[in-house]
């Protein structure tokens, strides 16, 4: 049985032929993992892997921008493919932050966004804003976007600017 505070990583060798039993009996292999059929299992805790999430909606299109956990925010504005592409998205980028994001290719309504991110900076008295944008040309007007809201708002952040590479490198 698996609980929500381990997970099981699957090994691709056999069981057979060593190991050890443990204090039920249950044959476990040389890892200390338990054995499981087609191949061992250790245990390994997700304390590194702790969502730093800590607001819903996320998505600029959703958001409220009088939401009362925006007041006086450090603030995320992430390309919607960030996360997947930077391994320590959380850690790195998150954590401590509140998220918005949304695709400069792929959304419409860009307008809107300008909008809402203007309401979001004049009423809320952000702190900082950190972007993170891929260096893919998708990307290409991200920033657009919030330097228009900024503009628009007429308020003064200080804003951080990170690109990140295909591979998930920090590029920028």
């Amino acid at each position: 049985m698996i609980n929500n505070e381990e997970e099981i990583i699957i090994n691709t060798k056999s069981c057979s032929g060593g190991g050890c039993a443990d204090k039920k009996g249950a044959k476990c292999c040389d890892n200390g993992g338990a054995c499981g059929g087609g191949g061992c299992a250790d245990k390994k805790t997700e304390s590194a892997n702790i969502s730093e999430l800590n607001q819903w909606p996320i998505k600029l299109h959703l958001i409220d921008p009088d939401a009362p956990y925006f007041k006086e925010a450090d603030i995320l504005i992430a390309a919607d493919c960030a996360p997947f592409a930077y391994a320590n998205f959380h850690e790195k980028f998150l954590k401590g932050r509140k998220l918005i994001i949304f695709c400069p290719k792929l959304d419409n309504g860009q307008d809107l966004y300008v909008e809402k991110l203007t309401e979001l900076f004049v009423s809320q008295n952000i702190r900082t804003l950190t972007l993170v944008r891929m260096e893919a040309p998708c990307c290409d007007g991200f920033e657009d976007v919030v330097v228009k809201a900024i503009e628009k708002s007429g308020v003064n952040v200080l804003v951080k600017l990170l690109t990140l590479s295909l591979k998930g490198e920090i590029v920028a």
